[in-house]
């Protein structure tokens, strides 16, 4: 039985890490305010549609997190060809940015297409995943490069 345990709790934390949502984030050298300037007009210079802007507040009580966070959504011209390649990836559409400061530090992040792929196991689109991942990867590399 005890070396059983080990064995069934390995498999365990494997299974859980491979179901987890991975998140990538970016340091931006810019306040909150400025960088979500930077995001609508990286998103318009490059033609994509912003179909969506959230703020969400923390209530002053709470104590692990006080602040804003502001999710930006936007769509590419990919986002129609995974309609017809992986329709049940749809529920992840539109692209989503999340922004918020935390501890004095701007941070920008996004879910990378691999986890959607994985999430709904989309065997091809292969491009399109490219398409949109190159698409989040542009306006967050756009939005906190130094000019």
């Amino acid at each position: 039985m005890n070396k059983i345990l080990p064995i069934v709790l390995l498999l365990l934390s494997m299974a859980f890490a491979s179901r987890a949502q991975e998140l990538t984030v970016y340091g931006s050298p810019y306040s909150v305010d400025s960088t979500l300037v930077k995001i609508y007009e990286v998103i318009e210079k490059n033609s994509f549609k912003i179909v969506g802007k959230k703020e969400f507040a923390s209530e002053k009580e709470e104590k692990k997190f006080s602040g804003k966070i502001y999710v930006i959504s936007f769509e590419t011209q990919a986002v129609k060809n995974l309609l017809s390649c992986a329709p049940t990836a749809m529920l992840d559409m539109p692209l989503k940015l999340i922004l918020w400061n935390e501890y004095g530090d701007t941070y920008i992040g996004f879910m990378q297409t691999d986890v959607m792929k994985k999430r709904f196991m989309i065997q091809e689109c292969d491009e399109v995943l490219m398409l949109l991942n190159r698409a989040m990867l542009k306006v967050v590399n756009d939005v906190i490069r130094k000019r």
